[in-house]
């Protein structure tokens, strides 16, 4: 998740109960050189002869993002480094309670996102120490019985590496050692069974302009015979552009995938004025929005909103401006027509259209996030997330998608444990179709 979920930060002020070894980040090559090294590297990579349909199979899983994301770091710009020992403080761990639970509920994978950042900023030496970490993190979760998709998943704690500068138009350089990251987090996960576990190789990239998909289409190819290369019979996990949107997997060539163990992904946040309301920028301001939504609702949220802005005392006359701003737009889907159920269920044909024109089958395709705010104190959100959470899994299973929820714990309202015994909110469980007992 990226600009199209709630804000996630942590804490990332320095602990005396840590070693501090600053991590110094590589040098950027030069762009030319750089793309020109990978050309030659990724020249002649032989396709996999593994059959098209992956044994792996992907149907109800959540997303962990506390285990090998958001790592610790201290200063900025020149003084910038990871603490380490890397995902190593309470934080970071999973109790295998926590684990039994969730099989016996119904959950049979989990998403494990990991920065990639740390992945590729670690000096070599320390790099088997950290690739023991994630290591451990996959073992445990199938130790547990849980089927596991590696997750890349870009956050911006270096700056040097964050989502947006990964995909840019002129990311030459960080993209080529993401590039060849990719390889060597492709090396460490091949021992694992391949019915158990799959790799995605990029999370939400940072293009929202679908006349750019060819250009992401061509990044994710290198990402992709990069890591075939290292293992040709595991599971990769593919993705469109536009953060991950239904529209941007609908404007991905799957033809170059084709007869290999590609698995194909998308999110759903629809509407993020709905399920993100008091959590992103452009929805910061809005509350009060129940589910289904309706064209009249725009004025009323519009004014509870202008309200809030003007009393934040925070914001500064050119900010409360720019949130108004900002404000509109989040809310203008609202005046164009209801979404609902039908809506819902539109949006995932049209995902089940694009993968039987690519010859992908249904079981190949996940939603690999959807979650909803549990919202600001007053909202309406109870009865209207659990509905919106009912009917997106169910518009899922409808296709014979496998689906992913966002997430397990952590900041950003969408979570599912709360409290700090860590137990599973019931209601929650039921609108997926487990087991709350």
């Amino acid at each position: 998740m990226t600009t199209m979920a709630p804000i996630d930060r942590r804490d990332v002020g320095e602990r005396d109960d840590l070693e501090r070894r600053p991590l110094v980040t590589p040098a950027r090559p030069n762009r030319r050189e750089a793309m020109a090294a990978l050309a030659g590297l990724l020249a002649g990579v032989p396709r996999s002869a593994a059959a098209s349909d992956s044994a792996l199979r992907l149907r109800r899983g959540v997303s962990f993002h506390h285990m090998l994301n958001w790592p610790r770091v201290a200063g900025a710009g020149e003084t910038f480094r990871y603490l380490w020992p890397p995902f190593a403080t309470p934080e970071y761990r999973t109790a295998a309670e926590e684990l039994r639970r969730l099989r016996q509920v119904g959950f049979d994978f989990v998403r494990l996102t990991a920065d990639p950042s740390i992945f590729i900023a670690a000096p070599a030496q320390l790099r088997p120490e950290l690739i023991k970490r994630a290591e451990d993190a996959v073992t445990q979760l199938l130790s547990a019985g849980l089927n596991v998709v590696f997750d890349l998943h870009a956050v911006a704690v270096n700056p040097a590496y964050a989502p947006e500068a990964l995909v840019a138009a002129d990311a030459g350089a960080p993209f080529a050692a993401y590039v060849e990251m990719v390889g060597r987090v492709a090396e460490a996960l091949k021992p694992f069974p391949r019915d158990r576990l799959a790799f995605e190789l990029f999370n939400e990239p940072w293009i929202d302009d679908l006349a750019q998909a060819p250009r992401w289409q061509a990044m994710l190819t290198m990402l992709y015979r990069r890591a075939r290369v290292v293992d040709p019979d595991r599971a990769l996990v593919l993705n469109g552009l536009q953060w991950d949107s239904a529209r941007g997997l609908a404007a991905l060539d799957a033809r170059p995938f084709a007869g290999e163990p590609a698995l194909y992904t998308f999110h759903y946040y629809e509407p993020r004025a709905f399920t993100q309301q008091g959590a992103v920028p452009d929805a910061r301001y809005i509350s009060g929005l129940g589910w289904p939504t309706r064209p009249d609702e725009a004025d009323a949220a519009l004014e509870r909103a202008t309200a809030q802005i003007a009393s934040d005392p925070s914001l500064t006359a050119a900010a409360r401006q720019q949130a108004l701003n900002e404000t509109r737009g989040g809310l203008a889907w609202l005046r164009e027509a209801p979404h609902d159920e039908r809506r819902i269920a539109e949006d995932f044909a049209a995902v089940a259209r694009w993968a039987r024109r690519e010859g992908v089958s249904a079981d190949r395709v996940v939603l690999g996030e959807f979650g909803c705010v549990a919202g600001p104190a007053g909202a309406p959100l109870g009865e209207s997330r659990l509905r919106w959470l009912a009917t997106v899994r169910r518009a899922a299973e409808a296709q014979g998608f496998g689906w992913a929820l966002w997430l397990y714990r952590g900041p950003g309202g969408m979570q599912l444990v709360r409290g700090a015994g860590r137990a599973m909110d019931g209601e929650t469980l039921v609108a997926l179709g487990l087991s709350a007992s």
